[in-house]
């Protein structure tokens, strides 16, 4: 893998070069042949003797998603795993977060809305009492917040 400062050959020009910068995931270099500055893929260039560069090997990105039997799925809120229920009435408002919590494999998030606090407290209310929900918790700001519950499943 080049460095900065170090001269490779620019295949498409069969010329040598100057790296100057290294893109942040090492497949784009910035090179100066001559006058010119150039950004070239890593795949574009080699050594002087000609070595061809090796890439860095990409991260390793551990993502443990399984059923609700396995355990929780990716904790990313999605249009499949959010419920909304503004505007219902607690019973109403039961029944849709029951069909979604049976078919979830993952934690689900309930859209309630902030209003007068009945609706969420009728719901955690109740959530309390589902066997195979673990704990309720507020969703992060950015998902609403107190105006949206995330439910866990065990």
């Amino acid at each position: 893998m080049p460095a900065v400062g170090d001269r490779v050959r620019v295949l498409s020009l069969g010329k040598a070069a100057e790296v100057l910068a290294i893109a942040e995931d090492s497949q784009e270099l910035t090179v100066r042949c001559g006058v010119m500055r150039l950004t070239v893929p890593l795949s574009g260039i080699e050594g002087l003797h000609g070595e061809k560069p090796m890439p860095p090997p990409p991260p390793q990105v551990h993502v443990k998603a399984t059923s609700r039997l396995g355990g929780p799925g990716p904790a990313v809120r999605t249009e499949r795993n959010t419920v909304d229920v503004r505007g219902l009435r607690v019973h109403e408002a039961e029944a849709a977060v029951e069909e979604h919590l049976r078919s979830a494999n993952g934690p689900v998030w309930v859209i309630h809305g902030i209003g007068s606090g009945k609706l969420k407290r009728g719901l955690r209310q109740w959530l309390t009492t589902v066997p195979y929900v673990e704990r309720v918790a507020d969703a992060e700001r950015g998902d609403g917040g107190p105006g949206c519950s995330v439910i866990y499943l065990r």
